[in-house]
């Protein structure tokens, strides 16, 4: 699971990527990184995944849709939806 999911602090706190050379295979799905499956940074967390995990888009607020891992994605999509929900409701 990814860094953002399992932190409480901000999102902007945790953009240290892991290095490349750190990851031996991906951190969402633990496919093993090789010449075909390669690897790529989430911009949320900064955890190395691979390009099917991190097929994904979130705009952070510069208008400019940034890659997320699946991880990332879910969570933001999730928190999206329940801040709709709440003012929907109100």
């Amino acid at each position: 699971m990814c860094a953002c999911l399992t932190a409480h602090v901000a999102v902007d706190e945790l953009l240290q990527w892991l290095p490349d050379a750190a990851a031996k295979d991906c951190a969402c799905c633990g496919a093993v990184f090789n010449l075909m499956v390669r690897r790529s940074h989430c911009r949320a967390c900064g955890d190395v995944v691979c390009r099917n995990c991190c097929a994904n888009a979130w705009d952070f607020g510069g208008g400019v849709a940034e890659k997320t891992c699946d991880d990332c994605f879910s969570h933001f999509d999730s928190e999206l939806a329940a801040m709709n929900m709440v003012g929907s409701t109100q």
